[in-house]
């Protein structure tokens, strides 16, 4: 079925297949499908990425075209390549043709599909894209999910300062992307937080093509680095922590002393504090 909407659409369908397009007031957009399913759209009006048309490609052979979205390739189901002209990048492609078999995708994720010009039907293996503020990022449906959605997929805290491995990507898909995708090949961002002196570590969930997603875990509460211990001789206790700074000595009790961990590590403090955590000699 080949269908064209507009003065400057076209659409040609080989076989069973799908080839849609439409085109506003002096825009173009072409369709063509050998066994698959081809889209494209390219609306009169159009404010950067927003309202700015559509291309989708799927199917053994699978080309669209808008002059206002960009252009689409897909070579049978498995490879794709993409231009998004609002976002400013080009992309290459490794698919899962069967996710809808193995992922369970809803009637609800195909709709989506069609609406926002995903590839139906397919995820991504892996994807390579070129251009944008990523300048270069490796991404992919699977694998590592960010912790949160600016985040990482690894993020590292100690002593006051925290590393983020594997960064969510930049580059949007139009005006309306989504950056929930981690960068591969982003460089790790740098920041700070709360962390103490015991190092914390927090990974996000990992999804695995057809067996569902492995939670991701933490061996600690994000920022909130602490050190304390307990300990007795002689029939006194003693104890210690670095959020309060306090230290108690083999009768119960101490002056305060501060230690700052987070901005600095105060050595002087923290041999006192260590001391109070050890045996008294004879």
């Amino acid at each position: 079925m080949a269908l064209s909407l507009g003065a400057g659409a076209s659409a040609t369908a080989i076989g069973p297949g799908i080839a849609v397009s439409t085109a506003g007031i002096n825009r173009t957009a072409t369709a063509v499908s050998v066994l698959g399913i081809a889209a494209a759209s390219a609306p009169t009006l159009s404010l950067g990425g927003l309202n700015s048309g559509q291309v989708t490609c799927v199917g053994v052979f699978a080309y669209a075209h808008s002059s206002t979205a960009g252009d689409c390739v897909g070579v049978l189901g498995l490879l794709e390549g993409t231009h998004d002209k609002p976002g400013g990048t080009v992309s290459l492609a490794l698919k899962n043709p069967f996710s809808l078999l193995t992922d369970g995708l809803s009637a609800s994720d195909l709709m989506a599909a069609l609406t926002s010009g995903d590839s139906l039907l397919s995820k991504d293996i892996s994807r390579l894209t070129l251009g944008g503020p990523d300048i270069v990022a490796l991404t992919s449906d699977y694998g590592f999910e960010p912790i949160s959605k600016n985040g990482a997929a690894i993020e590292l805290s100690w002593l006051g300062t925290e590393i983020g491995l594997f960064p969510t990507t930049k580059n949007t898909a139009g005006f309306l992307g989504n950056n929930s995708s981690v960068n591969y090949l982003g460089l790790p961002r740098i920041g700070s937080s709360n962390a103490g002196i015991i190092p914390e570590i927090s990974v996000g969930d990992f999804v695995v093509p057809g067996l569902g997603t492995i939670p991701g875990w933490s061996t600690g509460s994000p920022g909130s680095g602490s050190l304390s211990g307990s300990g007795s001789a002689d029939g006194g206790s003693s104890s210690g922590s670095a959020d309060t700074g306090s230290i108690g000595g083999p009768t119960g009790s101490a002056a305060s002393t501060d230690v700052v961990v987070p901005g600095g590590l105060d050595a002087d403090a923290l041999v006192k504090q260590v001391a109070g955590l050890l045996p008294r000699l004879p």
